[in-house]
């Protein structure tokens, strides 16, 4: 099979099915991967492009942004009554309880 380094792969719409006979190599990690075809499916569907990064860095990378597993006392941005959150006062999205959303949404 041939490697490919993540510079190298083409434009999703250049791309035929012989792709997924390839081994990408990941950007970061070193690591080789390949790409299965419903992967490729999506990719085309939505006009994605194909990773550079193996699966697990990707991985990684989404879980990183995830917000720390704490909860925190701070006023909703609705009402202003106190909440219980994952997300400190700080942030800069607004956060409500979830009756406070269902009233806002299902209203």
């Amino acid at each position: 099979m041939q490697t490919i380094s993540g510079d190298d792969i083409p434009n999703i719409k250049k791309i035929s099915d012989e792709f997924l006979k390839k081994i990408v190599i990941c950007e970061e990690s070193g690591r080789p991967f390949r790409i299965l075809g419903k992967e490729l499916e999506m990719y085309r569907l939505f006009d994605l492009a194909i990773p550079r990064l193996h699966p697990d860095v990707r991985h990684r990378d989404r879980v990183a942004k995830r917000p720390d597993r704490v909860l925190y006392t701070r006023k909703s941005d609705l009402t202003d009554s106190t909440i219980i959150s994952v997300f400190k006062q700080e942030v800069n999205h607004k956060v409500c309880s979830t009756d406070e959303y269902q009233k806002e949404i299902f209203a």
